[in-house]
């Protein structure tokens, strides 16, 4: 129901709204059963008012929420009506995440006991130590809560402008000599439709131009719903230099999908529009077809296609289409948004060198340390992040430069990749 195409329908969104304020009235009773424990009666002058600022902030979220109902007077595809809903989520998550640890620690102390006075019950003595029941267990979850806490609010504040370049270095048996040490710089997942005009492009682009590429591409999702999105940073990112031109492709949000009240005819307008806006940016839109890259007189075939994904988005690739007469190129790199294309049937069925992809964000959250790399999305696909190779055949999934859903980074950086292509012919 709130995953896909359907999270975004205006029935979804309320039915996910009220959902949030059920689930977030819950977790404040629990919480403020565990705070009370925490903190003894001699403090129950902080404790009256620490319970009543919880509620005043329970009752904001939920006018925070329903007021969402008052954008049903703007258009239905007017971009401020996402940016409300990716705000109330970070709300929630912010006040509530923390909250959610606190409990997690207040539940497993309950269940201790309980498990204590059922044994101790049974045999009339006592046989269990109480260390785990004391306040210590539950000082331990308000530090994490806390910790937790900081770690969202940078998150949204620094988090989602602290770019990151990420250096990859690849070594190919049949890259042609004269593409050694190429560069290869891959931005993707901008969402423009998430910021506001004083969103920090302009340091990503910095670092961008600095980084000296051969060759620029993004793989998809320049916008959450609608072309307009991209207009207002068409001249920022018309600056993006490369030697070799910039290339693109189209992401599940760029197709104008998740507009509900469009028809086809709006949605072709509306790719048509976002279309013009990559060709003033100075990107080329490769829409199931391909180019020949020359270096004198060796190439490369790139490869772009529209989003291939799996249910329950839609379908727009075509991978036999894109190669066309270029099938036979003695180095190939595919521009493909979902990393499912490449697990699914570009490994397996043809002969493509590197695959490019990004759509998981790294899910905004997790870990992201050179010994070890692991987000909540890791449990849904199997490639969600970073390198992987089987067979000689490599694929490359960019964590993306923007956000949806949650507008914040916490431990996933905002993401350029900075990708060298090396002939193991030339380095042996």
């Amino acid at each position: 129901m709130f995953y896909g195409y359907s999270a975004y329908t205006h029935h979804h969104i309320i039915l996910k709204l009220l959902l949030l304020i059920v689930v977030a009235f819950f977790i404040d009773l629990y919480f403020q059963r565990g705070f009370k424990q925490l903190f003894n009666k001699r403090r129950s002058n902080f404790l009256h008012y620490f319970i009543r600022i919880n509620w005043i902030f329970f009752l904001f979220f939920t006018a925070f929420s329903t007021s969402y109902l008052l954008l049903f007077q703007l258009a239905c595809d007017h971009p401020f009506r996402v940016r409300y809903v990716i705000w109330i989520h970070t709300f929630f998550l912010l006040t509530y995440m923390p909250k959610t640890a606190f409990n997690l620690f207040l539940l497993l102390r309950d269940i201790l006991r309980l498990i204590r006075v059922s044994i101790e019950k049974i045999v009339k003595k006592r046989v269990i130590s109480k260390v785990l029941i004391k306040k210590r267990f539950l000082k331990s979850g308000f530090i994490l809560s806390c910790f937790l806490f900081m770690a969202i609010l940078y998150g949204i504040g620094f988090g989602k402008n602290h770019f990151k370049v990420k250096k990859i270095d690849i070594h190919f048996e049949d890259l042609p000599e004269s593409f050694n040490k190429y560069k290869l710089v891959q931005i993707s997942d901008i969402h423009f439709g998430s910021y506001g005009p004083r969103a920090n492009f302009k340091n990503a682009v910095e670092i961008i131009n600095d980084l000296d590429a051969d060759l620029v591409v993004f793989t998809g999702d320049m916008v959450n719903f609608k072309a307009e999105e991209a207009e207002a940073w068409i001249s920022l990112f018309k600056t993006i230099k490369s030697e070799d031109g910039k290339f693109a492709v189209l992401g599940n949000h760029d197709f104008g999908d998740y507009i509900e009240c469009y028809n086809q005819e709006d949605r072709n307008q509306n790719l048509e529009k976002l279309l013009n806006s990559q060709g003033e940016m100075g990107f080329r839109n490769l829409m199931n077809e391909s180019t020949h890259i020359f270096r004198g007189k060796d190439s490369l075939l790139l490869v772009g296609v529209m989003n291939w994904a799996i249910e329950p988005y839609k379908k727009y690739g075509d991978l036999h289409e894109a190669l066309g007469t270029g099938k036979n190129s003695a180095f190939k790199i595919l521009l493909s948004h979902d990393p499912h294309h490449w697990e699914m049937e570009v490994k397996d069925k043809y002969t493509i060198d590197l695959t490019l992809s990004g759509h998981t964000h790294g899910a905004q959250f997790g870990i992201d340390l050179p010994f070890y790399h692991w987000c909540p999305i890791d449990w849904m696909y199997t490639y969600w992040g970073g390198l992987y190779e089987e067979n000689s055949k490599y694929l490359y999934i960019n964590q993306g430069l923007g956000v949806i859903g949650f507008h914040g980074r916490i431990g996933m950086r905002p993401e350029i990749t900075l990708i060298s292509l090396h002939s193991k012919k030339i380095n042996q």
